[in-house]
Parts: C-alpha cells; sequence; structure tokens
C-alpha cells in the first residue's frame, strides 16, 4: 500500500492507480476580504495611540503616589529612629 497524497495519510487499496488529487484554483478575487484603506489605518493608529496614552497616564500617576506615600514612610520611620 502507498500513501494517496501528502495531505491526507489514507493508503489505497490498489497500489500503483493512487494519485493525488489536482490541487484546486481559487478565485482570488471572490474571497471576503475588506481591505483596510489609509483612513481607517489611521483611525486605528490614532484610538490605539489613544488608548496606550490612557493606560500609561493612569501607570504613572499611580506609580507617582505610591511613590509618595513610599517617601513620607521613609520620613516618618527616619524621624522615630533619631529620636
Amino acid at each position: 500500500m502507498e500513501p494517496c497524497s501528502l495531505r491526507d495519510l489514507h493508503e489505497c487499496w490498489c497500489p500503483g492507480e493512487c494519485s493525488a488529487a489536482p490541487p484546486k484554483q481559487i478565485d482570488l478575487t471572490q474571497l471576503p476580504i475588506t481591505p483596510w484603506t489609509a483612513r481607517v489605518q489611521f483611525y486605528v493608529v490614532i484610538l490605539a495611540s489613544v488608548f496606550i496614552s490612557i493606560c500609561v497616564y493612569g501607570a504613572l500617576s499611580r506609580a507617582d503616589y505610591v511613590s509618595k506615600v513610599q517617601l513620607l514612610d521613609n520620613q516618618e520611620n527616619v524621624h522615630v529612629a533619631r529620636r
């Protein structure tokens, strides 16, 4: 028994008579692909940058708050330790 084609692993019952099926022709004009225009790409880039900016602003403002709290805790610890 020999394999019928590289795509499937079925084996033929009649050796010598099996052959791979011819490849199907694909009509690329009939595919449901919507091209992204420059305007859509521009809007996507703008929205992505706004979203990333909001996330970065939130993370940095939270980091600033946490660093201020840590600084005050350290000042209090130093003050208590000097007494």
